[in-house]
């Protein structure tokens, strides 16, 4: 069995009481945010669209209406 984030349980929360919002999750570099969203799809119950931004684009907010 892998690691689970201590703060999965809490994602997962904010989901179910935000259907239909986007969902960001922000950090630095090797903290564990792939692990994170990949353990939140595993699920049947769990869809979306996983996107990586990084670099200057992480801080313009237009590649999300994009």
């Amino acid at each position: 069995m892998s690691y689970s984030r201590p703060v999965l349980e809490e994602i997962k929360s904010r989901i179910d009481h935000s259907k239909g919002l986007i969902q960001l999750i922000t950090g630095p570099r090797q903290v564990g945010k792939t692990t994170l969203v990949k353990q939140l799809f595993q699920s049947a119950q769990w869809t979306g669209i996983y996107h990586v931004v990084e670099g200057s684009v992480a801080y313009d907010s237009g590649w999300i209406e994009a």
